[in-house]
């Protein structure tokens, strides 16, 4: 039973990494859609290929019975657990975002970053009051480093083009909501001016070292699963196996697959800074505070993670504690012995001579 809920947990965390894993990619490396479903199959793909071969081949090639088998899926589910913790450290800052991470600054004093800690004012302010501006994310970022939600947020009244490092750019100006460049020579207006995108975070090659992290994960998890399903066999004596199985199934279903995706969406959910809103109706999330969702998301599969290796070690310590000196044990032992000497061609009167003896 304790393989079976080792299992189920096991299933949760990747029944919701699988589902939200790309967005939480998209999101918290500011990579499109396509980019992060692509880096999603790159990584996994790969790592499954080559862990679940690793794997077979580790235990035929050191003829591995029940309490190996026990000591390799615990030491790669503590493997898989830490590994877990490290996602908690890999992720980019929050864009400084006015009214929501940061507050709006006076449009007379320039400022090309802003003081951390400080309080927002919210979305609407004073600047823009008179824009009757939607919640939407088309964001800008202005000439103060700050990023806005949308251009009417920013306060902008006009579209230009500019021609920047030999390439024309889409720029919003006579912003009233940011601050005056006075460093600009080549924009000399009264009120700011917004390029057509977010602020950088300084985080382009991040997701470089969380791909890496993935791939490492992956393969730890698909390399337990030969080793996992064949103790699972083995634990149960023959005539039980099918039912065994059945169950195991039914559990995996109704503990991990189905609910997974469900509480990881609820848990995503609570990281939202602002929901699109219509007609006096919330939509979706539209940004996340990247922090929060990194813990939500990271947390939670950790959390899993930890369930997973505390029913790996009830399932060493059943194998080679509780079991070692029991008749059903040594009988498992020998049937295997035998199924692999079957194999090799090699005679298993001896075992079945030990066993009689026995």
């Amino acid at each position: 039973m304790a393989m079976i809920l080792a299992t189920c947990a096991n299933t949760a965390s990747l029944a919701g990494g699988r589902a939200f894993g790309p967005k939480y990619i998209q999101n918290q490396f500011n990579l499109d859609a396509s980019r992060a479903a692509l880096l999603t199959g790159v990584v996994v793909i790969p790592a499954a290929f080559i862990g679940t071969l690793s794997g077979g081949f580790i235990i035929r090639a050191f003829n591995l019975q029940n309490k190996g088998k026990a000591m390799m899926i615990l030491v790669l589910h503590i493997g898989c657990f830490f590994t877990t913790i490290m996602y908690l450290f890999i992720g980019c800052p929050n864009t400084p975002t006015a009214g929501l991470t940061a507050p709006y600054e006076s449009r007379d004093s320039y400022s090309s970053s802003y003081v951390a800690g400080e309080t927002p004012s919210g979305l609407d302010h004073m600047c823009n009051n008179d824009c009757d501006c939607t919640v939407n994310y088309q964001p800008v970022c202005g000439s103060d480093g700050i990023t806005y939600i949308t251009p009417c947020h920013a306060g902008c009244k006009a579209q230009d083009t500019w021609e920047i490092s030999g390439k024309n750019s889409t720029v919003f100006v006579q912003c009233s909501c940011v601050p005056i460049d006075l460093s600009n020579d080549f924009y000399q207006e009264d009120e700011g001016y917004a390029f057509s995108e977010a602020c950088p975070t300084g985080c382009d090659n991040m997701w470089i070292v969380y791909i890496s992290v993935n791939m490492l994960f992956f393969t730890l998890v698909t390399f337990a699963a030969n080793p996992t399903l064949m103790l699972q066999i083995r634990l149960v004596e023959e005539r039980d196996r099918s039912v065994m199985m059945g169950i195991s199934s039914v559990f995996m279903k109704v503990l991990g697959f189905i609910p997974g995706p469900i509480y990881f969406g609820a848990s995503i959910e609570k990281a939202c800074q602002l929901f699109q809103t219509s007609c006096g109706k919330t939509g979706n999330c539209i940004l996340y505070d990247l922090p929060s969702l990194r813990f939500h998301f990271y947390g939670l599969i950790a959390s899993l993670r930890a369930i997973d290796l505390f029913f790996a070690i009830l399932v060493f310590l059943s194998v080679w504690v509780f079991k070692k000196n029991t008749k059903q044990y040594k009988g498992m032992e020998l049937q295997d012995k035998q199924q692999v000497s079957d194999s090799t061609g090699v005679t298993v009167q001896t075992f079945k001579t030990e066993h009689t003896t026995a």
